[in-house]
């Protein structure tokens, strides 16, 4: 075999080489771009504006092509200067076209893991946070009708309450008054038996039985008067003690509404920070709609490049058996 010959032969090896290269290396690239959508993914929240899609590099695969047609159609305007060259383009050409076969087959396999991979994440996550979501909302909304209804209902319960006090602090101001007409009366009454008092005094001689009977009359009605304060003193004490259970009650009725309140407070700020959530939550999804857009416009990307690399293959098919038809002839000749 002369130097020329070895030499085109070590050429097309470096190619095929390189080819195989770069076929490993877009494989890896996809693999490593996989991963890399995961991470981002995860971390979505944080850095939303940093993702940028992956773009599919077809140009080592067209060179790569190029470079191996080129040197195999050199290498068969050499074959007839040498016997043995040939056999070494057959064996290269019919390896490169297997590397060729591998890299299809393979690039198929992770389109395939990806586009499944990228629709299950996608699907689970919108599908699980938007059903919990859910559910926590019309449970918000439960919690709020009832609170709303609790705090009708002790409004209603505390204008009843305060009807009530009024109406009792209208039958005290009736009995004061009423105390203060006896009150009055009384001090009539002991005006009028002044003159009484000063008629027995300048009667001095009057009968012992007269006297007994005004004195009985006097007791009977100092009798009279301490039973009616002493009435009077048990009803302002009773009304005391349900003045205190009334003002008791508004107190704990206050407390409660101040707390149902608070409630419905921190009731409204869960509801609203839910709604943020919510909306954040959204947000992500949206984002992960654009990432499986992206990996869809990527993957459209690799089966175009695969229909490349198939069509390649089949002309690469087509150049050897043409190559080895030759090489029968030119043995033939020989």
């Amino acid at each position: 075999m002369d130097e020329p010959s070895i030499a085109k032969g070590d050429a097309l090896e470096a190619d095929v080489a390189w080819g195989g290269f770069q076929g490993k290396a877009m494989t890896s690239s996809l693999f490593a771009n996989k991963v890399k959508g995961k991470e981002r993914a995860a971390e979505v929240k944080e850095d939303k504006e940093n993702i940028v899609p992956s773009q599919v590099d077809e140009a080592p695969v067209f060179q790569f092509s190029q470079t191996v047609f080129f040197a195999m159609d050199d290498k068969s305007k050499q074959s007839s200067n040498a016997s043995t060259a040939p056999s070494v383009t057959s064996n290269d050409g019919e390896n490169k076209v297997d590397e060729l076969k591998k890299t299809c087959r393979y690039l198929e396999d992770e389109i395939d893991g990806a586009r499944q991979e990228s629709l299950r994440e996608v699907c689970n996550c919108s599908e699980e946070a938007l059903t919990a979501f859910q559910k926590r909302i019309v449970d918000l909304e439960r919690e709020k009708v009832s609170w709303r209804r609790m705090e009708d209902m002790f409004r209603e319960e505390i204008v009843t309450l305060e009807a009530l006090v009024k109406e009792r602090s209208d039958d005290v101001m009736r009995l004061k008054e009423a105390l203060w007409t006896q009150e009055e009366e009384e001090q009539c009454f002991e005006k009028s038996l002044w003159p009484l008092q000063e008629e027995v005094e300048q009667l001095g001689n009057i009968s012992i039985v007269f006297d007994d009977e005004f004195k009985r009359h006097m007791m009977e009605k100092e009798k009279e008067q301490e039973g009616e304060k002493e009435r009077q003193m048990l009803a302002q004490a009773e009304w005391d003690q349900e003045c205190q259970k009334l003002h008791l009650a508004i107190d704990k009725l206050e407390i409660e509404k101040a707390a149902l309140k608070s409630e419905a407070e921190t009731t409204r700020k869960d509801a609203k920070d839910d709604q943020d959530e919510l909306r954040m939550l959204k947000a992500e999804l949206e984002s992960h709609w654009r990432l499986s857009e992206t990996a869809t416009k990527k993957i459209q990307a690799l089966e175009t490049a695969k229909t490349t690399l198939e069509k390649q293959c089949s002309a690469l098919q087509v150049d050897v058996t043409e190559l080895n038809a030759k090489i029968d002839r030119m043995e033939i000749l020989q």
